[in-house]
């Protein structure tokens, strides 16, 4: 390196400068030859890249968004948020596409979209991936606890203690009383912990109920602070809690929706049998909480096939099997579109226009972009991965990012 030819400079005073030749020698022979992947990156300069504009998840930049294909549907999506948030609907909305079609990047824009709300709207959004909920034992009330529990509510300024969750101490400190005439446990130990004076005792049974809510067994103790007897020891039961939550948090003015995100359904059919007929019970309970006035905006994205372990499932198995759940699912419903071949070339420019400005750009930059396009589609041609001429953009952009690196290395 270039800190060890500093060192046998400062430190070999005596050398002349005909034996500081053989110094540079030495030097220049110990240092290894570029590797395989630097003369890549030094092509991609070459095509008039600054690194392969197709492979931007690779470098940590953030992914373009190419949404002209699909204006129609996306003016639906946000048309049901406007819907949810006045109250024109309380139906599931599921969005429907091929894997690969950008289902979660659309959740993330729907995510963005709500957080961007003003704070006086209280309206509050979070999602789930059900592949990467990095639950042991998965469960509809497990994802829903994951969300509620990481809410951070910028309108609520009153420090938090320790060990409960910022929508539980939300509305403890709420100023509206609790229903007290609602028949369940949860209410009645949300009011005992609002009609405790002092501020430890408060707080200690705030803790409590959080422990509770996140079904930790208590003490005998601690279960006779609150009266709650029995332990949220049923998955069915637990997402009727937490909807009895979000129903208090409207209640005392502390939440106005709550937009809950679930991806990848289909996912779902990696679980066993037993555990799967749970998550799609449970879902269709949380369906019908919401259609009783549960404040919260439920999207659910799922590919129309999925296979696992060689099988095919989701569409008609779900329809078959989980008849009283598909139905309420499909009753507002987006099915996503495909690119055509007329989306390719604007669809790889977004992605090339969001490289970092600067430098110059070889003579007929325009339309090399417009050969990789041609060679990558016809790739996709040649493979017979195209859906009657169409594609999704997953399946694209890897193609685009290939044929890149196909011609970066030919012109080493």
């Amino acid at each position: 390196s270039f800190r060890a030819l500093f060192w046998w400079y400062n430190t070999l005073p005596i050398y002349e400068a005909n034996n500081m030749s053989t110094v540079f020698d030495i030097f220049l022979e110990q240092q290894p030859s570029l590797t395989h992947e630097q003369r890549v990156m030094e092509d991609y300069t070459k095509l008039g890249f600054p690194y392969n504009p197709f492979r931007v998840s690779q470098e940590g930049k953030q992914v373009p968004f190419y949404k002209e294909y699909m204006v129609n549907e996306l003016r639906e999506i946000f048309g049901w948020v406007q819907d949810i948030r006045q109250g024109k609907t309380k139906l599931a909305l599921s969005v429907i596409g091929n894997i690969g079609i950008g289902k979660s990047r659309i959740f993330k824009e729907m995510e963005n979209l709500v957080k961007g709300l003003p704070s006086q709207d209280r309206v509050l959004a979070e999602s789930v991936d059900i592949r990467s909920a990095g639950l042991t034992r998965p469960s509809v009330g497990g994802w829903l606890f994951s969300t509620i529990e990481k809410m951070q509510l910028s309108w609520f300024t009153t420090e938090l203690p320790d060990g409960v969750f910022p929508l539980l101490w939300a509305i403890i400190c709420a100023e509206p009383s609790v229903d007290s005439e609602q028949n369940n446990p949860l209410s009645k130990a949300v009011n005992s912990i609002r009609n405790t004076s002092d501020p430890e005792t408060k707080t200690a049974k705030a803790r409590i109920l959080t422990k509770w809510l996140n079904r930790y067994p208590l003490k005998t103790s601690e279960a006779e602070e609150l009266r709650l007897y029995s332990r949220i020891d049923s998955d069915g039961v637990w997402p009727t809690y937490l909807c009895d939550l979000i129903r208090i948090a409207k209640e005392v003015n502390v939440l106005s929706t709550f937009f809950f995100f679930i991806d990848q359904l289909e996912d779902v059919y990696q679980f066993s049998e037993s555990r799967r007929i749970r998550i799609f019970t449970d879902l269709r309970g949380l369906i019908d909480e919401i259609d009783n006035g549960v404040p919260i905006g439920l999207v659910l994205s799922w590919a129309p096939e999925a296979q696992v372990g060689g099988k095919k499932y989701m569409g008609a198995t779900l329809q078959g099997d989980y008849a009283a759940l598909y139905t309420r699912l499909m009753r507002r419903k987006i099915e996503m579109p495909f690119l055509s071949r007329d989306d390719a070339l604007p669809f790889a420019k977004v992605y090339v226009d969001a490289l970092p400005s600067g430098g110059l750009k070889p003579v007929g930059f325009d339309q090399h972009i417009v050969d990789i396009v041609n060679a990558a589609w016809f790739e996709l041609e040649r493979q017979r991965r195209l859906q009657g001429n169409r594609t999704v953009p997953r399946t694209l952009l890897t193609a685009l990012g290939d044929e890149v690196e196909r011609r970066a290395k030919i012109t080493v």
